[in-house]
């Protein structure tokens, strides 16, 4: 019954791949809402975002909701992130559950791309006003596990993105799957993100102007136009990641209650961008503290990664986990996020 389950969401999602690489060109820079591709969490980023079949927190409602059924009570997680070229984003979910065998999860991601100087063709140097920019996105997530193996989950999410008046607005689905091999330490996660129409920056004062009456005839009304905008497609993309505990209680090769090794590879194909590859380890000791290594290929500028993190439970009796992760960005420099997360 799991297996069959397995590979019927297998198929419907790997279904969408021949559509997706039927192109050869790549249509960077093309999409609405681009900043919905931005990595959540310092342990997904430091593992290089090799992270679709270990979703199993509140990041989850991120990189795979299926993976919100492996969550237990409560949580609550706070995400900051430096990015490059002055960027922050903030990221804050939770998750909580709703009935056996169901979870839910909520998130607010927002990205703050911060304040610049207004320029014209006639005052190139700047005029002296100031613009700001910035990207919003709420959703909610619900996970059901299916059978003792397999969980699926979906995301709903609304987003906007500003830009001094003008505004963007859409909405958009995550659908996810995760079979788990039973104890073999083996797990398989699927994702396709960012499903749904297109967005264009059709509201804003500054898309209605009047027109100028012509020379020859000073008597005619003055007429009121409005700018047309084009019309953006989401950044669609597929997802597929395979993990493996190689040291740990459920491996079948090294077995250990103190000590875990994961490892994790990833695949996505995006309509904006080429075939890309993810990949990552992770060291736990005694459930206690966490040490990350990954890696990016076929990315523009990301590309290595590292990071930490640090469970409380055992100090102060509390499920509290402090995360770190650093991201090399090439020319773009490096960025650092770090997550605070609380468990009861």
């Amino acid at each position: 019954m799991g297996r069959k389950a397995f590979f019927f969401f297998f198929l419907l999602q790997v279904g969408w791949l021949p559509f997706a690489a039927q192109s050869a060109t790549y249509k960077k820079g093309t999409t609405a809402g681009s900043f919905l591709k931005l990595e959540i969490g310092p342990r997904a980023a430091a593992l290089g975002g090799a992270y679709v079949s270990l979703s199993n927190d509140a990041t989850a409602t991120f990189w795979n909701p299926s993976g919100l059924s492996a969550t237990a009570g409560f949580q609550v997680y706070v995400q900051n992130s430096r990015l490059y070229a002055g960027m922050r984003q903030t990221f804050l979910a939770g998750t909580a559950p709703l009935f056996p065998g169901w979870k839910m999860g909520f998130f607010v991601n927002h990205l703050n791309v911060g304040s610049f100087e207004q320029t014209t063709l006639t005052q190139p140097d700047g005029t002296g006003e100031h613009f700001s920019a910035r990207d919003l996105a709420l959703g909610i997530s619900v996970s059901s596990q299916l059978t003792d193996h397999v969980s699926v989950g979906v995301t709903g999410k609304f987003f906007e993105e500003r830009i001094w008046y003008e505004t963007a607005r859409a909405w958009a689905f995550d659908l996810g799957t995760l079979y788990r091999f039973g104890d073999s330490g083996l797990a398989v996660g699927m994702l396709l993100s960012n499903l749904g129409p297109t967005a264009s920056m059709n509201e804003g004062v500054q898309l209605t102007f009047r027109k100028e009456k012509p020379p020859d005839f000073p008597g005619s009304p003055q007429v009121e136009a409005q700018l047309k905008t084009e019309d953006f497609p989401l950044p669609l993309m597929f997802t597929l990641g395979i993990s493996f505990e190689l040291l740990g209680t459920h491996s079948p090769f090294l077995k250990s209650r103190d000590q875990r090794l994961l490892i994790a590879v990833s695949s996505n194909d995006a309509v904006d961008a080429p075939f890309r590859s993810n990949a990552g380890v992770e060291y736990v000791w005694h459930h206690l503290a966490s040490v990350r290594l990954g890696y990016r290929f076929n990315y523009d500028t990301a590309r290595g990664s590292l990071g930490f993190g640090l469970n409380f439970l055992p100090l102060v009796g509390k499920n509290i986990r402090f995360d770190y992760a650093w991201l090399d960005y090439g020319d773009l420099n490096s960025v650092s996020m770090w997550s605070f997360s609380l468990e009861f």
